[in-house]
């Protein structure tokens, strides 16, 4: 949902009537369109948005996932009802928003095309680019040029220039690339202030091909100087 759509206003009516859990919040519907227009009031872009490695994975890629997981062996837990508060209960209901159609992933001929697609399903460019302030997308000529800080422990850590900037890859070579991820292949312990954001032993599992793609697309772009920042957005 975003401005200007001439169906939000009935749309989110019939979703606070609804309520949350199927409950109905006296004075909710006057809540909510008193907060959506402060947020217009204060940023004409407001807008909602679908989670973005979500929208991006291929229908095949996201099949793979679900066989996988139902793969596994069961395990019984303990999920507590989720009960969210104004105005999450509300903003929810807008997701997933339905696709336009099927999603196909670039070939992997293309090893570029390819290694984009996968740079931002395994949330590279996530990690490893600052975002617009107060939201998800990403800015767009900082592109993976990292800098992103992460709290671990006492320490703020920051994602890696992936660009082919000097301060970045430039001095990398594809063998050395690929190789940083078979370091750590199993896990092992690990103290909090000398741990990693980044889940080598995860993504140790990709193949040399897919790997070897990514890099042919980190290469692609504009070499950026690394710029810490402070917060991620």
């Amino acid at each position: 949902v975003s401005n200007g759509d001439p169906d939000s206003e009935a749309l989110l009516q019939q979703l606070i009537v609804q309520g949350d859990n199927g409950s109905c919040e006296e004075g909710g519907l006057e809540q909510a369109f008193q907060y959506f227009a402060e947020q217009e009031r204060s940023d004409p872009n407001f807008t909602y948005e679908r989670p973005r490695e979500i929208v991006v994975i291929s229908d095949e890629d996201a099949a793979a996932v679900i066989a996988y997981l139902r793969a596994q062996p069961p395990v019984e837990s303990f999920r507590p009802d989720r009960r969210l508060n104004f105005p999450l209960n509300i903003v929810f209901r807008f997701y997933p928003a339905p696709l336009d159609g099927p999603v196909a992933a670039p070939a992997s001929t293309d090893a570029v095309a390819y290694g984009r697609y996968l740079g931002k399903i395994a949330r590279c460019e996530f990690c490893h680019t600052a975002r617009v302030r107060g939201q998800l997308e990403p800015v767009a000529d900082r592109l993976y040029s990292g800098g992103v800080p992460f709290t671990m422990g006492t320490r703020t850590q920051y994602s890696m220039n992936l660009t082919p900037h000097e301060t970045g890859l430039g001095n990398w070579t594809k063998e050395q690339f690929i190789g940083r991820f078979r370091l750590h292949t199993e896990p092992f312990p690990v103290a909090e202030e000398d741990n990693s954001e980044m889940d080598w032993v995860a993504f140790s599992g990709m193949s040399d091909e897919d790997l070897g793609a990514i890099w042919d697309f980190l290469q692609t772009l504009p070499p950026l100087e690394t710029i810490l920042l402070d917060r991620a957005d």
